[in-house]
C-alpha cells in the first residue's frame, strides 16, 4: 500500500516497473479524493462557533461522493508546520491522509501572508510550511481576504509555486464578504472534485467556468496561479 508519493513523484522521469504501476492502480482505484482544512478562529467571542467545517463536510453530499475531510485549527506558523512540513508533518505520517487533493486554508489574510487569531504568518514561513507539495498533485486555496492581493500576494504567489511545487494556488486578491466566498469556494470545489478526468489538468476550465456562472467572483478578486513547471 502506497502511504506516501514519495517514490513516485511526478516529477521524475524514472519509468515504473511492474510492481510500482500494479501499486499504483490499486491504489487509485480504491482512492476517495481528500481536503485538508487548517483553519483559524473567525473572532475573538469563545461563544462564537463558526467553521467552514460543516460546509466542506457538505460538499461531498452535494456532489453524492465521498470525501474525506481532514480538519484542524492553527494559530501559528509553527501550528501549522505540525500538520503540513515534509516529511515529518502529521499529514505524511498518517497512512490515510496519504494524497490529499486540496488544502484548504481558512484564515483571515493579508497580501503575502496570513492572519490567525494569535499570531501572523509571513509569507517565509508559509511557504517553508509546505515545503513538499511537488511530491504527487494538489492545490492550494486560501480562503481568507487579501492573500493574493497587491505586489506582495504576486510576488508571494510566484514564490510559493516555485518553492513548495504545487499545482496551483487560489485565493482572493481583496476583502471578499462571507455570503459570496461560500457560493464561489462551493461552485469551485464541486466541480473540482466532481469533473470527469484528470482534475489538475482541468484547474483553468474549472476556475473560468465559476466566474462565467458568478460574475462576482471577479469582482471579488478570485483567482488562479498555475504552476507552469508542473507536468501533470
Amino acid at each position: 500500500m502506497i502511504t506516501t508519493f514519495s517514490n513516485y513523484s511526478q516529477n521524475t522521469n524514472a519509468p515504473l516497473n511492474n510492481e510500482q504501476e500494479s501499486l499504483i492502480e490499486e491504489y487509485l482505484e480504491s482512492y476517495i479524493p481528500k481536503i485538508c482544512c487548517l483553519e483559524s478562529y473567525w473572532s475573538q467571542s469563545m461563544t462564537d462557533p463558526l467553521s467552514v467545517k460543516p460546509f466542506l463536510n457538505a460538499i461531498g453530499w452535494m456532489i453524492e461522493k465521498e470525501i474525506v475531510v481532514a480538519h484542524r485549527f492553527i494559530d501559528s506558523g509553527e501550528g501549522l508546520s505540525y500538520y503540513t512540513k515534509y516529511p515529518d508533518g502529521l499529514i505524511w505520517q498518517d497512512p490515510k491522509l496519504a494524497g490529499i487533493d486540496l488544502f484548504y486554508i481558512a484564515v483571515h489574510g493579508k497580501p503575502g501572508g496570513l492572519l490567525t487569531s494569535v499570531s501572523e504568518i509571513d509569507s517565509t514561513e508559509l511557504i517553508k510550511a509546505f515545503n513538499g507539495l511537488d511530491q504527487y498533485n494538489n492545490v492550494v486555496y486560501f480562503a481568507g481576504c487579501d492573500v493574493l492581493g497587491g505586489e506582495n500576494g504576486k510576488k508571494f504567489a510566484k514564490e510559493f509555486l516555485q518553492k513548495t511545487g504545487t499545482v496551483a494556488i487560489i485565493g482572493y486578491t481583496g476583502v471578499i464578504h462571507w455570503i459570496d466566498s461560500i457560493i464561489i469556494d462551493t461552485l469551485f470545489l464541486s466541480r473540482f472534485f466532481s469533473v470527469t478526468g484528470n482534475q489538475f489538468e482541468q484547474l483553468q476550465e474549472i476556475f473560468d467556468s465559476v466566474v462565467n456562472d458568478y460574475p462576482k467572483a471577479e469582482e471579488c478578486g478570485f483567482s488562479l496561479f498555475l504552476n507552469k513547471n508542473q507536468n501533470l
